[in-house]
């Protein structure tokens, strides 16, 4: 998305400086193309233009900001190793409230229980998952 709305600041701010001085857009084409975006944005400075003014500093900043988005994506850390998933399975938010998503009241022992049950499904799927990576590394060393 970010690609798109940046080359479509980019033709706008071309076809504006084209249409204004071809010169100062020739001149932003040759600072490495992306010089026709500040050379626009100075233009409707100039001319007070600040209709478009406001148009090219908004998509230039929502370009900047989907882009943003999009590296602290990737970027985001994943859960890779045993302890981090079982953050996830943590029930700790119910001990601080003390009250059940069906807004009931739930005691210490309950969520000690729920806590107990989700490790031991976790610890029962991950020998599953090794027998099967067993069972297929077996055929292998034949």
């Amino acid at each position: 998305m970010s690609w798109l709305l940046g080359l479509w600041l980019w033709l706008a701010s071309l076809v504006y400086a084209v249409s204004v001085s071809v010169f100062w857009a020739v001149a932003g084409i040759l600072m490495g193309g992306l010089g026709v975006i500040p050379v626009a944005a100075i233009i409707t400075l100039f001319r007070r233009d600040w209709a478009t003014f406001g148009a090219l500093a908004g998509d230039a900043l929502v370009v900047i900001a989907l882009r943003w988005l999009g590296l602290w994506i990737v970027n985001k850390p994943v859960a890779r190793d045993n302890e981090e998933f079982t953050n996830h399975l943590d029930l700790s938010d119910l001990e601080e409230e003390n009250v059940s998503s069906s807004g009931v009241q739930t005691s210490t022992d309950d969520i000690s229980t729920k806590r107990k049950a989700a490790q031991q499904d976790f610890d029962r799927a991950m020998r599953e998952l090794e027998v099967v990576i067993q069972a297929q590394q077996k055929p292998e060393d034949m």
